[in-house]
């Protein structure tokens, strides 16, 4: 199997081409190889190796583990990087969209149930009634 800075690049570019998906896949499974060629590094995945199966509805790909995690991580970095861009771009004297991804919730409104299991928690000093197995 090929060195991390390598892989990173395959799935840099691999990315660039639309080869595979900039997003998070829809669903992941793990396990042992199948046989299958990876969608990567383009190598069989044998039964003594892990192989990951990332769905994006129609689309399944399939990839050794080290290819997944630089597949994963090259994902996350243009994301990351994308995102810082559009932030350096925006002006400064406009106040940040209702839609950021800071929530305007206050930690006192994320409150779980209290240990003690009397259908009560505590919110901002008082207690509120639950149901228990509600979400």
């Amino acid at each position: 199997m090929n060195d991390d800075t390598v892989l990173r690049r395959i799935a840099r570019e691999s990315i660039a081409k639309g080869v595979l998906p900039d997003r998070s896949p829809e669903q992941t499974w793990g396990g042992p190889g199948t046989g299958v060629q990876c969608a990567l590094c383009e190598a069989t995945v044998t039964r003594d190796e892990l192989e990951f199966e990332v769905d994006f509805g129609r689309e399944r790909y399939h990839l050794h583990l080290a290819c997944f995690s630089a597949w994963d991580a090259e994902r996350k970095s243009q994301r990351r990087a994308a995102h810082t861009g559009l932030m350096e771009g925006r002006d400064e004297s406009r106040p940040a969209s209702k839609h950021s991804s800071s929530s305007s919730t206050s930690d006192s409104a994320r409150v779980l149930p209290d240990r003690r299991a009397d259908g009560k928690m505590a919110v901002d000093g008082g207690e509120r009634s639950y149901k228990p197995g509600a979400a």
